[in-house]
């Protein structure tokens, strides 16, 4: 028995015509107020943008600048004390013939016992404040009847007072020479003929005010 094959085709009906869906007409006033729409929003982004840029910047700007005081520099103004200038008028000897006075001695030819005596020296000469030379002992050569010796002495820290050198021999004062001290550091002398009738031993004290004992030397005359 053979099977048949049924094939059915259902063709459908078309649309009318007037069942076709037509594009809507282009409307240009629409389009351009969307336009004019997205301008005026755009504009407004930018402006308010803009705007508050201008803010930051003049925020910024605005705030002042306070400058520090600047410390007034003032000149320290250093006093230099000058030094006293030394008097250098010589001082004018004058020997005073005292009564006698047993010399305490000196253990050594030349003795100073207080720090205001800073240098003594026996000498043939002064020349420009200074001694020319130093003598320890004094031989008068044959012939000379006499010999004129000084005797230097620097003193220091005692302006204002006296001192005094007394000239002795053989224990005995034979002459005192009264010598002012006119600034810190002073140089003086004073001097004395030595005679050949006074061979032997001599000293010369350096006495102060108050007649203590600053300083002593001892010579031999021969």
């Amino acid at each position: 028995m053979s099977e048949q094959l049924t094939i059915r085709v259902s063709l459908s009906r078309p649309l009318p015509t007037d069942e076709i869906l037509e594009k809507p007409p282009f409307d240009k006033r629409k389009v351009s107020l969307a336009v004019l729409l997205a301008a005026t929003g755009i504009y407004a982004c930018f402006a308010f943008y803009s705007s508050s840029q201008v803010d930051s910047v003049k925020a910024i700007t605005a705030e002042p600048i306070i400058a520090k005081p600047v410390k007034p520099v003032t000149a320290e103004t250093v006093v230099v004390k000058a030094p006293k200038p030394a008097i250098t008028n010589p001082v004018k000897e004058k020997l005073v013939v005292v009564a006698s006075v047993a010399y305490s001695g000196a253990s050594e030819p030349d003795t100073a016992l207080h720090e205001s005596v800073s240098r003594m020296i026996l000498t043939s000469g002064i020349a420009k404040h200074e001694p020319v030379d130093t003598l320890r002992d004094i031989k008068l050569e044959q012939g000379d009847a006499s010999r004129r010796i000084y005797f230097f002495t620097e003193l220091n820290d005692i302006p204002g007072q006296n001192v005094y050198h007394r000239w002795t021999y053989q224990g005995q004062s034979v002459a005192e020479l009264n010598l002012p001290v006119r600034a810190e550091r002073w140089r003086t002398y004073s001097s004395k003929r030595i005679t050949a009738d006074r061979l032997g031993q001599w000293s010369i004290e350096v006495l102060d005010q108050q007649r203590q004992l600053l300083a002593a030397y001892a010579f031999e005359v021969k």
